[in-house]
């Protein structure tokens, strides 16, 4: 039997800190290690070799070791890892055991036959103890090999369901504030609808690339540099940029989506591109309701900045409100719009804006 001491001393202030634990030596050649639980376990493969942050290798495992595995309703599952020792090859069996505080079991595996080769083989595998009740618990892998039977025991927590969830949200809001965070939890349609407004922000031709047969793993990394790119404060967790853009995306998809045979996504209609693009206007003059003998009509005027206005117009009676007109010079206009509207709507919006209308042209009051 031994003891183990270590000594931390602050080289600045002197301050130390001692701690030990106790060493037992076997006497005779062990069956097995100790059991390693954990809460993540993965295989080495191709070029996946290397452990990332707070993982360790074992063999050809990977996996993240903790003082003492804790569970919950969301993550579920015990992945275990132990050594088995011989000094010939040898056969038998694996059986894995789950009780509670009381002895009482509530888990108990099928024996699974298992292969020692001369000298040794790391075992491992996985259970999932959904449903489990909170409380502490031990798990104890049964190895039979030859005539002699090794147990292995280690002790994990299952965490209370609705405290599970109150910090799971936490982590989750968390976790989103980051770039990383928010698209590394997008599947392949989420990221690819996440990347489709960007169109907005940037030309076609950045766009291309995103066609030529990118991984998952590849858009997201291309998604988190695109918007780090753009982090106005890259030195903390948040990148209100990206923030931004996508809160205007789903204000506009909330908004000014177009019902139809083929429904418009709101970001993609007229009203939308120029929310996404401007952010709300600062002032509406909303005839959308109109019943008259005159088109529904909708008139944004955004003061600060340039002072540009947009006149939209649903000639479909449905919501499908189109931009007829605008001082914006990158937006197009609809020849001869002013037919699309009465004479009194006209003289209501030219008093609105302050400008007279003749044609397709206008002028300041």
């Amino acid at each position: 039997e031994y003891q183990l001491g270590v000594v931390v001393t602050d080289s600045v202030s002197g301050l130390r800190h001692e701690g030990g634990t106790r060493i037992e030596a076997w006497e005779t050649t062990p069956g097995a290690s100790d059991l390693v639980l954990s809460p993540s376990m993965r295989v080495a493969t191709g070029s996946d070799t290397v452990p990332v942050l707070g993982e360790v290798r074992r063999g050809s495992t990977l996996l993240t070791p903790v003082p003492r595995l804790r569970l919950s309703p969301v993550r579920s599952k015990a992945f275990y890892l132990l050594e088995a020792y011989a000094e010939a090859a040898d056969s038998g069996a694996m059986q894995v055991v789950v009780a509670d505080s009381t002895g009482k079991v509530m888990v108990s595996t099928r024996p699974t036959p298992v292969r020692i080769a001369a000298g040794g083989a790391v075992l491992k595998g996985q259970v999932d103890l959904e449903g489990l009740p909170a409380g502490t618990y031990s798990l104890t892998v049964r190895l039979q090999l030859g005539g002699t039977m090794v147990t292995r025991s280690d002790r994990f927590d299952m965490a209370d369901f609705a405290e599970t969830m109150e910090k799971e949200e936490e982590r989750i809001a968390l976790l989103k504030q980051t770039d990383e965070g928010y698209f590394g939890t997008m599947s392949e349609e989420e990221i690819d609808e996440a990347h489709k407004p960007l169109l907005y922000l940037v030309s076609a031709d950045s766009m291309k690339v995103w066609g030529s047969g990118l991984s998952l793993q590849a858009k997201r990394r291309w998604m988190i540099d695109f918007w780090a790119a753009r982090d106005p404060s890259p030195g903390t967790a948040k990148n209100e940029s990206r923030e931004q853009f996508y809160g205007l995306i789903a204000y506009a998809d909330r908004e000014f989506e177009e019902q139809g045979r083929k429904s418009t996504p709101g970001w993609r209609s007229d009203r939308g591109r120029i929310y996404v693009r401007y952010g709300a206007p600062d002032d509406i003059y909303d005839q959308s309701r109109q019943t008259g003998p005159t088109a529904p009509y909708v008139v944004w005027r955004y003061t600060r900045a340039k002072g540009l206005h947009y006149i939209f117009v649903d000639r479909t009676g449905v919501g499908a409100f189109r931009l007829v007109y605008s001082n914006d010079l990158k937006e197009p206009a609809v020849a001869g719009f002013q037919e699309l509207l009465d004479p009194q709507a006209m003289t209501e919006i030219s008093n609105y804006l302050g400008v007279t209308f003749t044609g397709s042209e206008y002028r300041l009051y």
